[in-house]
């Protein structure tokens, strides 16, 4: 069946389509048909009411994205030569093509119905949802509270190791400088040692034998000033030390025997310092092991500390976003309800708008009335367009406009 006149889309509002002039895009025009030049008035133009379902039906057909694109348009080609041929007169093949598009409204439909359903469920939830969302905030912000007291304990932790790794390295340096004292001390007092052993033995002993020089006292003269001997004794022995045996008098033996202690009593002396350093010696050495063990464990838990510290400012940070989130979810819930209100009138909309083109379709369907033969009818398109008020009915409505005009 083929109309007279340029092929006009009816399209719904549901469908996100509307009624345009298939050639020029536009609404048509709702104005009286105007007159001619001559004064003679425009030829009326003749609409088919069958082809307008049919391409409304086709409309519906489009929007079904579960099919792929060239079955929509296969079926829409094949629409007028099955739909439009009365039920009593279908061909079998005809008969299975009406009921391909049938089966491709249902998912349309069912598709708009679910749509419906998951809207009415989002809001028939807001109470328990909008709870869930104020609890969610809540729990986000204890746990901010919680990491951000974690973050403040590991930074005291970790400034209480990084405190304690000093300490221990101090103590270290305190083990070690120890020991080179007490190494220094050693040798120090083996050296004076072996020098006053060494006068002792030799000058000062050739000296008390009387087979002493000058030479030989001026060595031992020299040992009692650097070792601090008696300063009277040192006067006293300038002169006694050169005196053979047979001239000496009691008071330069004394003078002899008090030199020799005093040989004997810092060689004495500088033997017990040697002997206290080799006793500590190993304490020295243990002290400056154990320090270097304290610094691997402090130098540790200091590595640890800071560890904890990052992740903990890690978490802390995560903890302030999802916090974040969870207040702006929380925000955005009244609009999100008003959203999913508005839509739901929009989704209603288009399922009742939906629900007119099944039964349009399951009108031409069940046709078995004749219709004229060209399968055309004169219709005035300006009544049928009615005022644009119209056009914000429900397409059904529309359809039953047209379909009243032309009756």
């Amino acid at each position: 069946i083929r109309s007279s006149v340029p092929r006009t889309t009816f399209r719904r509002s549901c469908l996100g389509l509307q009624i345009t002039d298939s050639a020029a895009g536009k609404m048509p025009s709702m104005k009286r048909p105007a007159a001619s030049a001559t004064g003679a008035p425009i030829k009326r133009q003749v609409l088919d009411p069958l082809m307008m379902k049919c391409e409304e039906i086709a409309a519906m057909v489009n929007v079904a994205e579960a099919y792929p694109e060239n079955v929509r348009s296969m079926l829409n080609e094949a629409l007028q030569h099955s739909l439009l041929v009365t039920k009593d007169q279908r061909h079998p093949m005809q008969q299975e093509c009406v009921g391909m598009v049938k089966e491709v409204l249902a998912s349309v439909q069912a598709s708009l119905q679910a749509k419906v359903e998951a809207l009415q469920g989002t809001l028939a939830d807001s109470d328990a949802a909008r709870s869930a969302r104020e609890s969610a905030a809540g729990a986000a912000a204890e746990v901010v509270k919680q990491k951000t007291q974690a973050k403040e304990a590991a930074g005291v932790a970790l400034g209480e190791a990084a405190a304690h790794l000093g300490n221990a390295r101090a103590a270290h340096k305190a083990a070690i400088s120890e020991e080179k004292l007490g190494e220094e001390e050693y040798t120090k007092a083996e050296r004076k040692k072996a020098i006053l052993e060494a006068v002792s033995t030799g000058d000062f002993a050739s000296l008390q034998q009387g087979g002493g020089d000058a030479k030989a006292v001026k060595a031992v003269l020299k040992v009692a000033k650097d070792f601090n001997f008696d300063q009277q004794l040192i006067v006293a022995a300038e002169s006694a030390l050169l005196k053979p045996v047979a001239d000496r008098g009691g008071f330069d033996n004394i003078v002899f025997q008090q030199c020799e202690e005093q040989f004997k009593s810092l060689i004495n002396a500088f033997g017990s310092t040697m002997t206290n350093c080799e006793a500590s010696k190993g304490e020295r050495a243990a002290k400056v092991e154990s320090a270097v063990a304290e610094i691997a464990a402090a130098e540790e838990k200091e590595h640890t500390c800071r560890e904890e510290f990052s992740a903990a400012q890690v978490a802390s940070a995560e903890a302030e976003v999802a916090c974040s989130a969870a207040g702006q979810a929380l925000k955005d819930f009244a609009p999100e309800m008003m959203r999913a209100a508005a839509a739901l009138q929009d989704a209603q909309s288009e399922l009742r708008g939906g629900e007119a083109v099944v039964a349009t379709f399951q009108g031409l369907a069940d046709r078995t009335e004749t219709t004229p033969a060209d399968g055309t009818q004169a219709v005035d398109v300006a009544k049928v367009a009615e005022p644009e008020v119209a056009m914000e009915k429900a397409p059904g409505e529309c359809v039953d406009v047209a379909e009243k005009t032309l009756a």
